[in-house]
């Protein structure tokens, strides 16, 4: 699978509670939010990569950058559980735009 396509399918699991609680399920981490986060943040999001740059337009960038600074000020929320983590305004705007990005990507689902 090459970048743009794991970037993409991280971020529909962000764009889902209905993914996120499923996930959460079905993966035995302590820490699922740290998880949701790093997954993108340590993981995926490589902004000085080639192919990073040359899988995404420019606007494409911009939107990945910004959904990057949501993350990453999610990071201070102290949730147990993907339940607690889906009534905090500041997961909800990750997820809104995450939702943006799908649509923006070009994902049908």
């Amino acid at each position: 699978m090459g970048i743009r396509e794991s970037i993409v399918e991280h971020i529909e699991l962000l764009s889902k509670a209905s993914d996120q609680l499923t996930y959460e399920s079905n993966v035995s981490i302590a820490d699922i939010h740290g998880e949701l986060v790093d997954g993108f943040t340590s993981d995926l999001y490589r902004p000085k990569n080639a192919e990073f740059l040359d899988a995404f337009t420019e606007a494409e960038l911009k939107q990945l950058a910004h959904l990057y600074g949501l993350l990453l000020e999610s990071i201070r929320l102290h949730v147990r559980s993907v339940t607690e983590l889906l009534k905090q305004p500041e997961w909800r705007r990750v997820m809104k735009l995450a939702k943006e990005l799908v649509v923006a990507l070009g994902v049908r689902k």
